[in-house]
């Protein structure tokens, strides 16, 4: 009988603004991401994964810590994955992540459209995505699962030993280059105990906000945590036309990227509801239905904190909760299209970290997976309408033309 090969799962994200003085390029017309109806079907899938995700991350951070993670970082990883699976394992991945109904050519089509088409689409916003495979040195990885991360994915192979300390520090600056330094330290020694293959992502975003905040309106103001204390934030102000919709359990709006290609969304609970509640009813659907029954356009008085945080978190856990059961287990995993011995899943993390100021956002995300052997309502002008963020909130990055969401955060304590 084949010894067992335990794969590693790794993720990491990170979000810092973009405070350079690099002269505005001149603005391009947005062009839209063009899909086909399953593919329209996929991106509403797999964003109430996203959903699905995130809620399961609140649930196991700590008390008044606040979150940031990349959904797209994750399900990038894990189609790359996905292409070494078979049977039950394969399907259960499939569920989860969204993919039901969908041939595996379909999936990875869908990734490398998107991933190529978000470069280009907007000049003052930069996305790059880039994918390795890192594979000990001997240990046989079959050719078609490579030729696929290849060809769809752009992926990078690398054969190195996991025994070897250089190789962490290869693996620590792919990372580091690929996340342009933000990210300098995605792996410790213990990680690559016992490894046999890794695969990484890793995805980086830089945009400017369509228009800026005035750094001279920015001033200390308080934001009212979670657990009842009060800091003084710098806090931007800005006035302008913009989406806004309101139900009974939350208000929300959004700030666009360059010429509109990108946008992020901010969730602010109603006065008197607590976020836990606003993350335990938001999935996908709600977060639709808010917008295309209780929206439309209007002046929005905006007050946004500038802030930066980190997260880290496993995804161990968080993944087998929403059914990916067999891909962690050693006697029933089956990655049979990856390798001709027995693979299966033991650890998956992500690092995380953002920042925002008045000029916009950069954001990065890095996902691996390695292992050892064994349209709103008419425009409402003459409606004011406050969102003044000084309190918990979530926040979302997302593709405009496909609703892809990039990453999405949780903001408790200042």
């Amino acid at each position: 009988m084949m010894k067992k090969i335990a794969i590693w799962m790794v993720a990491l994200v990170c979000l810092v603004s973009c405070g350079d003085d690099t002269p505005t390029p001149e603005r391009k017309k947005r062009v839209d991401i063009p899909l086909s109806k399953s593919e329209e079907v996929l991106v509403a899938n797999n964003n109430d994964f996203a959903f699905n995700l995130f809620r399961k991350v609140a649930e196991q951070k700590q008390a008044k810590q606040n979150t940031f993670i990349s959904p797209l970082s994750v399900t990038v990883a894990f189609s790359m994955l996905l292409n070494g699976a078979d049977g039950e394992t394969k399907d259960e991945i499939r569920e989860v992540l969204g993919y039901d109904g969908m041939q595996l050519d379909e999936i990875n089509d869908f990734y490398q459209k998107i991933l190529e088409a978000a470069v280009d689409i907007d000049p003052q916003v930069e996305v790059a995505m880039a994918n390795s495979i890192w594979v000990q040195n001997g240990f046989p990885v079959l050719a078609p699962f490579v030729d696929v991360n290849k060809a769809y994915y752009q992926a990078e192979v690398k054969n190195v030993d996991f025994g070897q300390s250089q190789t962490l520090d290869q693996m620590n600056r792919w990372v580091s280059q690929q996340t342009k330094g933000i990210i300098g330290k995605m792996f410790e020694p213990r990680d690559l105990q016992n490894s046999i293959i890794y695969l990484v992502n890793a995805l980086y975003f830089k945009g400017e906000w369509s228009t800026p905040f005035e750094k001279k309106d920015t001033k200390d103001e308080p934001f009212y945590n979670i657990d009842g204390s009060e800091t003084k934030v710098p806090m931007m102000h800005k006035t302008r036309g913009g989406f806004y919709a309101q139900n009974e359990d939350y208000a929300l709006t959004a700030l666009p990227y360059g010429n509109g290609a990108f946008e992020m969304f901010f969730v602010l609970p109603n006065e008197g509801v607590d976020i836990d509640k606003v993350i335990d009813g938001l999935t996908f659907d709600a977060w639709q239905e808010c917008m295309n029954n209780y929206g439309g356009y209007c002046t929005v008085k905006l007050k946004l904190p500038r802030f930066k945080t980190g997260y880290d978190f496993q995804l161990n856990d968080i993944l087998q909760d929403l059914g990916m059961k067999t891909a962690f287990d050693s006697q029933q995993a089956d990655f049979s299209l990856l390798s001709q011995y027995d693979v299966y899943l033991t650890k998956a993390m992500q690092k995380a970290h953002i920042e925002v100021d008045e000029k916009g956002t950069e954001a990065v995300a890095s996902t691996a997976v390695g292992g050892e052997v064994m349209d709103p309502g008419p425009p409402r002008p003459e409606d004011i309408m406050e969102f003044y963020i000084d309190r918990p909130f979530l926040y979302f990055i997302r593709e405009i033309s496909t609703g892809t969401i990039f990453f999405m955060g949780q903001i408790d304590k200042m």
